[in-house]
């Protein structure tokens, strides 16, 4: 037979097993959060190409002069305010384009 335990090791042992059962139970339920789980991944996701974007940013204005990086920071900026108008200029600067090699091929 087993010998009868203290109260109090009995109320210590109930409150561990209830902490590991806790412990298994929010792992389970982070497990099975798949909706959860995906979003902190794009949330990672989105980090990373940030961090990548800064990094790419910062190269880049490196290796540009300044005046020409200040002219197409202004360009960015304009395209953003409008973009109507820089799809505009772009088809007519594509049309241009087309227009001058069909005139080369025809000649």
């Amino acid at each position: 037979m087993t010998e009868p335990r203290d109260p109090d090791t009995i109320q210590e042992d109930i409150r561990e097993t209830r902490d590991a059962l806790a412990d298994t139970v929010e792992a389970l339920e982070h497990k099975t959060d798949v909706k959860g789980r995906a979003e902190e991944r794009i949330a990672d996701t989105k980090e990373r190409i940030g961090a990548a974007a800064d990094d790419m940013a910062s190269k880049a204005q490196q290796a540009v002069p300044p005046p020409a990086w200040d002219g197409a920071m202004r360009v960015r900026d304009e395209v953003r305010r409008r973009p109507a108008v820089a799809i505009g200029i772009a088809v007519l600067l594509l049309g241009l384009l087309l227009l001058r090699r069909r005139g080369d091929d025809e000649s």
